[in-house]
């Protein structure tokens, strides 16, 4: 019994010192990495820069690339203007890198721009916000001032229950602004909205005629939606 405890004690050292080797020889965590990150604005016109910001946990060069062009700042610089000419010949979608110039640094953290030259579908979640209501919020840096919502449409219900006069339920949706619509679940848009909503802000969501409550799984309850965005207006320089 003894010998069988004394190999079974030397087979976990030995399994432990293992494991410690494989962690020793593991390559480090990067030595720099983003604290933070904006770009401003994700949903442009064309005709927009955008402005990129960031900001690291210590001091390194960092490189921004954007389609086929390398920008390589140095250690103290935490921002970058992308001007409408490199966009605009880049197509609806931009892929923006943001990297550290550096060996022990390892991946990248990409962020998409958007250039809405069409109507364009985006999807986005309405989540509780009590009372029976529900919020959808879109930052306002993120969009062009020259971008409205043509059209919304609440695309599904995810852990919700909603049971009330109607079927499929219809919303009630409130801007800031205390522009209106209503909107059936699961159909599809009815119409054009003009002349477009900003999509910036606090949009509510309740339902009418009906309660909705989460469902038994106990998951976060959620509203699936689709609205569709364009340029409404030229772009004005700042």
């Amino acid at each position: 019994m003894i010998r069988q405890y004394l190999r079974k004690l030397a087979l976990a050292v030995v399994f432990a010192l293992g494991i410690a080797s494989i962690m020793a020889t593991e390559p480090g965590l990067p030595a720099f990495y983003f604290e933070e990150v904006s770009v401003e604005p994700a949903y442009r016109c064309p005709g927009t820069d955008v402005s990129l910001r960031w900001r690291l946990n210590q001091p390194a060069p960092v490189v921004v690339a954007v389609g086929d062009r390398r920008f390589e700042l140095g250690p103290d610089t935490t921002n970058l203007t992308l001007d409408t000419d490199l966009l605009d010949r880049m197509g609806p979608s931009a892929e923006a890198t943001f990297l550290i110039n550096a060996e022990d640094y390892y991946g990248g953290d990409s962020y998409i721009i958007e250039t809405l030259a069409e109507p364009t579908i985006v999807a986005a979640s309405g989540f509780p916000s009590g009372a029976g209501t529900f919020e959808m919020m879109q930052q306002r840096a993120s969009w062009d001032a020259g971008i409205g919502v043509v059209g919304f449409e609440i695309d599904g219900l995810r852990n919700l229950i909603c049971k009330g006069e109607s079927s499929p339920t219809e919303w009630l949706i409130t801007r800031f602004s205390r522009d209106r619509l209503i909107r059936q679940t699961g159909a599809t848009d009815s119409g054009r909205i003009e002349p477009g909503l900003p999509p910036s802000g606090v949009w509510l969501l309740r339902p009418r005629g009906a309660e909705c409550r989460p469902a038994p799984s106990g998951l976060a309850a959620m509203i699936e939606i689709r609205f569709t965005a364009m340029c409404v207006s030229p772009h004005k320089p700042s």
